[in-house]
């Protein structure tokens, strides 16, 4: 059996979500890599994070209609970007881009658009921060 990209449990999640199909997105997004829309230190973004170079740089976010400020991903890069361009312009781990949410206290999560078709999941900061325990616990163990 394949492993699940991350725009397929995106779009499963969309026809019927189970807290199932989320807790396996946010293990395979911790496992993968995504496209993201990075720049250097920019003043006015605040959400930033350190690469493990040490370079600072700042990822693209949004308050889409809530208000809360959110970092934009972009799940399975190639396929995304074959399928409806150039919309990022680097990638980053799934678990640097958690740690990222966690280290910025403006950040509320992430948006993850699919690759697959034009939807997305939003994962708010509590999840991301109860999921980033549980992972880093049982690396203890």
């Amino acid at each position: 059996m394949s492993t699940p990209t991350l725009s397929s449990l995106i779009d499963s999640l969309q026809k019927s979500w189970s807290q199932e199909t989320f807790e396996g997105l946010l293990l395979r997004l911790y496992q993968t890599r995504v496209g993201v829309l990075a720049g250097k230190n920019k003043p006015d973004e605040p959400i930033q994070a350190y690469l493990a170079e040490g370079e600072q740089v700042a990822f693209s976010s949004t308050t889409q209609g809530d208000g809360k400020r959110r970092i934009v991903a972009f799940a399975d890069p190639r396929a995304f970007f074959d399928k409806f361009g150039p919309k990022f312009n680097g990638e980053v781990s799934g678990a640097q881009l958690m740690h990222t949410v966690l280290d910025n206290a403006a950040c509320e999560g992430l948006i993850l658009n699919s690759a697959e078709s034009t939807t997305s999941v939003t994962m708010g900061r509590a999840d991301i921060e109860r999921f980033v325990q549980a992972i880093e616990k049982s690396k203890l163990n």
